[in-house]
């Protein structure tokens, strides 16, 4: 079902990204740079996962819808070299603006490993005129640049499409400010939900507002470029809806984007139609999709028209019987379930609230309609976990699993029923935004009185992101701008991370395990909605 690629082959060269490995794209944009705003639009991480996020996609597909801008990609390299440009292969020190993506925390500290390759000062305040404008949007910066404000020239908060356009139509029509780079960002600061820390200062005295697009079905978000060289390599992905409107008390949508907005299915229609012809299988997008009023529609669409679906993470009150039977038709055998916590304490803590009943029946359900596994997604270390609360989830992770062996003997065939635990990390916006981190040790005291209780099961999965890789998020998701000197040594050690946390352990101490006072001044309380 999927369709052949069809655009020229790149040959990525030996400068980075993925050393000599050929690269074939469908979609690639390539442009004379004669006259044109030169952008290079960065992801700090390698070609596989940059190429894998959807936003950096958009991103690049405005910037040159603009007959004005050329807009080119660099990567993070998997072997050393210097870094290039992806579509020309030039240096990043001859493109105007260097616009990097920031979507995860963690990342940031290759931010700092691109900007020495290119050649450029690490401060901003060290860089010249002559070098490029840096700027940077995504959603961690929106919540907290304050990490990254010693590096960064500019940053754009919010929704990015209208931003992009703003950015570069100030940059092109001033073509005299090229080199005064004061001059530069005082002209962009006129535009709103922008953020200059050299002429500001680390706490504007005025809000700088978030960017949020009223009317999403003014822009369709879709794959621009499709690849074999991603994670979701299969997928034509499209966002089908922005926001969120649970209020889940741990995650950062509700809080960061003004509304809740669901494209409709007549303006999506299009970008299914490009997708099933492209590649055959669509996965859809959206922090909300399981409130999407049009869903079920949209999935017996695509399937209709001979696509196939894919759907992430889903409230287990969206599930219905005809849902997973489009699923099961499109060959998806493992059905993901977001549900955080089982203790109902903490359930009504984190506003997200989920009965046992209702986990059962969608388990019966989906294992009696074709699927053969199940995924839960589990929040270690909430704010006020106890180690109760972890006893509880035991118990509920043997009850579900006797439903899912049950049932599926009953069908003749057993899968896997994986249980993924994420460590609770403060979000900037939220209303847990003030609270302590669980320290690394208790986490993993946690995790152990889990395994000892479900120990013997067979068909069951367990595991856990990296207790000490959630130290280093926390950090960087509500570090204030001294985080900064903790990022420079880490790269100053090779990008050593554990080693630069243990040098500045007081630095840690202060921010990840120290809950905040009320009233405290947090470092990102100037950013508004």
């Amino acid at each position: 079902m999927r369709a052949r690629l069809k655009s020229t082959v790149q040959t990525l060269s030996t400068h980075g990204k993925l050393g000599s490995h050929r690269i074939v794209e469908d979609g690639t944009r390539t442009k004379s740079w004669r006259g044109r705003l030169k952008i290079c639009l960065i992801y700090p991480h390698t070609y596989y996962v940059g190429m894998s996020n959807l936003g950096f996609q958009q991103i690049y597909g405005l910037w040159n819808d603009m007959d004005e801008v050329v807009c080119e990609r660099a990567f993070l390299p998997e072997a050393g070299g210097e870094i290039r440009s992806f579509e020309s292969d030039r240096p990043l020190r001859d493109f105007d603006v260097l616009a990097f993506t920031l979507s995860f925390e963690n990342d940031a500290i290759h931010v700092l490993r691109i900007l020495k390759n290119a050649g450029l000062a690490l401060r901003s305040a060290d860089r010249s005129d002559d070098d490029p404008l840096v700027i940077m949007g995504g959603a961690a910066p929106s919540m907290n640049p304050c990490p990254m404000e010693r590096f960064v020239d500019l940053f754009a908060f919010g929704d990015g499409e209208d931003l992009v356009f703003e950015i570069a139509r100030t940059l092109r029509a001033s073509p005299f400010l090229r080199h005064h780079r004061e001059r530069q960002l005082e002209a962009l600061l006129e535009i709103p939900g922008t953020f200059a820390p050299s002429l500001q200062g680390d706490y504007p005295e005025r809000p700088v507002p978030r960017r949020t697009i009223k009317f999403l079905n003014s822009y369709l978000t879709k794959t621009e470029i499709v690849t074999s060289h991603t994670e979701f390599s299969d997928l034509y992905t499209v966002e089908v809806s922005r926001g969120c409107p649970q209020r889940c008390r741990f995650c950062s949508v509700s809080y960061t984007e003004a509304s809740t907005r669901f494209r409709r299915l007549s303006f999506l229609r299009s970008a299914f139609d490009e997708g099933i012809e492209r590649v055959g299988r669509i996965g859809l997008l959206g922090a909300a999709l399981s409130d999407h009023p049009e869903l079920l529609d949209m999935c017996a669409y695509i399937v209709d028209k001979g696509g196939e679906i894919s759907l992430s993470s889903l409230r287990v009150e969206a599930i219905n019987k005809k849902l997973v039977e489009l699923l099961v038709y499109s060959k998806q055998r493992t059905l993901t379930l977001a549900l955080e916590t089982a203790s109902p304490r903490l359930q009504e803590i984190i506003h997200k609230k989920t009965s046992e009943d209702s986990v059962n029946h969608v388990v019966e359900t989906a294992l009696l309609s074709g699927v053969k596994n199940l995924k839960f997604y589990f929040i270690i270390g909430l704010p006020t976990e106890t180690r109760e609360d972890v006893l509880y989830l035991a118990q509920w992770v043997k009850r579900i699993h006797e439903t899912f062996v049950k049932v599926s003997k009953a069908r003749g065939q057993i899968g896997t029923l994986s249980v993924s635990l994420n460590p609770w990390i403060p979000k900037p916006t939220t209303p847990f935004e003030s609270c302590a981190h669980v320290r690394a040790e208790e986490l993993q005291a946690r995790f152990e009185i889990l395994m000892r209780e479900v120990e013997g099961l067979k068909h069951l999965h367990i595991n856990h992101e990296g207790w000490d890789t959630a130290q280093l998020q926390s950090l960087l998701s509500v570090g204030g701008p001294e985080t900064a000197e903790f990022l420079i040594d880490c790269h100053e050690a090779g990008d050593d991370w554990r080693s630069a946390l243990a040098r500045h352990s007081e630095m840690v101490e202060n921010t990840v395990y120290r809950a905040k006072s009320v009233g405290e001044r947090l470092p990102w309380s100037f950013i508004t909605r």
